[in-house]
């Protein structure tokens, strides 16, 4: 084999070690760990401190109203309940919903110009008065005792945050399965991470912060992740708790869904570089490794893939051997393209799975991409479809 082509076999094979490792080795070696050094924490039904719920909206008439009663609804006292609603510039009914609703538990701040999420979470914050704060989104349901098992961790001083488990109510639906075997997943990997060290980040959908520990957010801040590497860089750990669920509705479009990809990878990235202190072992220890696996690794997995597949390609002069990688890729990727130019495919899961892992690492990919290039995501437009969740 000649220079060149040993080139190749050795890129081909570090790329295809990398995404193996990225979605079944790191899972693997967390399950491992789990196993062998597990790292218990304390929890404590009976606790009830005082809870600060923080919801942002923007454009949420069909789903603000039925936000509030369900947390109104929660199993926990409502002497004890503060729900924070915010409004960022919103054109429809959102804001006169909200206000509708004010009183001894509710309170509204309302802006007339969009600023973004992480601009008025800084707003809501500033007024909550409790020691927990849970950050939810507007179109999002708990189950009725969500809020009581999120806060039961807090008995350990060592916890930081807590995020519970995020699931969708439409899997009827291609991309309703298709998310929802990825919010499985994904959902398993973070109870491990938390029995190893911690969680990588948190749900926006459903997680809780100790007061203390909320920084100050940039505009273009991704707080599920800003506010967790903040978290553990004063030291303190962050868990995943599987009772604590959460419903929400996909965006029922693949093509919405690539762009809040997109829009995930590009404020993740950026968050990382500007707390990459978190990345440095001698600081956290093994939640470097697990940050570095779970998200880097993760985000740059389109790059990767290409580089495998450009490097098979270079291989096929040699022996017949490396045409049996090169076809399974073409195949996965031709099964990609033709759901991607023929939708009705997307219902059969031969198709919906390629066509789905594309659609996620190629939305990653440009996240990564405008983010290194100075594109910044500060604010949003919610795309909802199909009916409201309940949980």
């Amino acid at each position: 084999m000649d220079l060149g082509r040993t080139i190749a076999a050795v890129v081909f094979f570090l790329s295809f070690v990398t995404l193996g490792y990225s979605f079944l080795g790191y899972p693997l070696l967390m399950a491992l760990l789990a196993w062998l050094r597990p790292r218990p924490w304390a929890r404590d039904e009976s606790i009830e401190p005082r809870v600060s719920v923080l919801v942002c909206a923007h454009n949420e008439e069909g789903t603000i109203g039925a936000r509030i009663e369900n947390l109104l609804s929660q199993d926990y006292p409502l002497e004890k309940l503060q729900i924070l609603v915010g409004s960022d510039g919103s054109t429809d009914s959102t804001e006169s919903i909200i206000r509708s609703y004010v009183g001894p538990n509710v309170t509204a701040i309302c802006r007339a110009r969009q600023r973004g999420k992480s601009l008025l979470l800084n707003e809501l914050a500033a007024v909550a008065s409790g020691e927990i704060l849970v950050f939810t989104d507007a179109n999002t349901r708990f189950d009725s005792h969500a809020i009581r098992r999120l806060v039961r961790h807090f008995a350990d001083p060592a916890i930081g945050y807590v995020s519970g488990y995020q699931g969708y109510s439409d899997t009827g639906s291609s991309v309703g399965r298709a998310e929802s075997l990825y919010t499985r997943y994904e959902n398993r990997l973070a109870a491990w991470e938390s029995v190893v060290s911690s969680r990588v980040g948190a749900d926006g959908a459903i997680f809780a912060l100790r007061k203390e520990l909320f920084c100050q957010l940039a505009a273009d801040d991704i707080n599920d992740l800003v506010l967790p590497l903040a978290a553990v860089l004063e030291g303190y750990r962050g868990v995943h708790d599987t009772e604590a669920r959460a419903w929400e509705t996909t965006t029922g479009d693949f093509g919405a869904e690539f762009w809040r990809r997109v829009r995930i990878a590009n404020r993740g990235w950026r968050a990382v570089w500007r707390m990459r202190a978190a990345l440095d072992p001698r600081r956290t220890g093994m939640f470097a490794l697990q940050l570095a696996s779970h998200r880097l690794l993760r985000w740059l997995g389109a790059y990767f893939a290409v580089v495998m597949f450009i490097a098979n390609t270079a291989l096929l002069a040699g022996p017949p051997v490396w045409w049996v990688p090169w076809v399974g890729q073409g195949v996965f990727y031709l099964a990609a393209g033709l759901a991607a130019v023929l939708p009705p495919l997307r219902r059969l899961a031969p198709f919906r799975l390629p066509y789905y892992v594309c659609l996620m690492y190629l939305g990653a990919a440009v996240g990564v991409a405008t983010a290194m290039c100075g594109v910044r995501v500060a604010t949003w437009r919610p795309v909802r479809t199909g009916p409201v969740p309940h949980g």
